[in-house]
């Protein structure tokens, strides 16, 4: 089983609760109390609410760093090469939304990662169909996950 620790202002329940219909364990992170001895696959940054020795901590055992990109004055240092996706409206970042209307979002994959059984993904677009556009970030999350695991 696959574990992911999202740190974030909100619950993100709604995520949590997508994430944990497959074969993945979703845990929000608000104190390294949380983590009773799990060890993170993949850590979501959504916001800075826990201290940034916590993070490191949990860092050192992880394969993929999600973290949105207004997230700038956060200093890590890494002993070892992990994959940090960067997310956000920012053009810089490597997934983005290049689209959002009423009826969907479209998230732009910008520069090639891969995924947790070595296949490159390419630069592309998804539309995802039927969104809450207030709550964007569930999406994006989501769809990187759901490219690292290949689903």
């Amino acid at each position: 089983m696959l574990y992911i620790g999202l740190v974030s202002k909100s619950k993100n329940a709604e995520l949590m609760k997508e994430l944990n219909k497959s074969m993945v364990q979703a845990i929000n992170i608000k104190e390294k109390e949380d983590l009773k001895n799990i060890k993170i696959d993949i850590l979501v940054l959504e916001d800075l609410v826990i201290e940034e020795n916590i993070i490191e901590d949990i860092i050192k055992n992880v394969k993929y760093l999600i973290i949105q990109d207004n997230i700038n004055n956060i200093k890590i240092n890494l002993d070892k090469e992990i994959s940090i996706i960067t997310f956000g409206f920012n053009h810089k970042s490597t997934v983005t939304v290049s689209s959002v209307t009423e009826e969907n979002i479209v998230i732009c994959f910008q520069r090639a990662i891969r995924n947790i059984n070595n296949k490159i993904i390419q630069p592309k677009e998804n539309i995802i169909k039927n969104t809450n556009k207030y709550n964007i970030n569930k999406y994006i999350i989501k769809k990187i996950i759901d490219e690292i695991l290949e689903k």
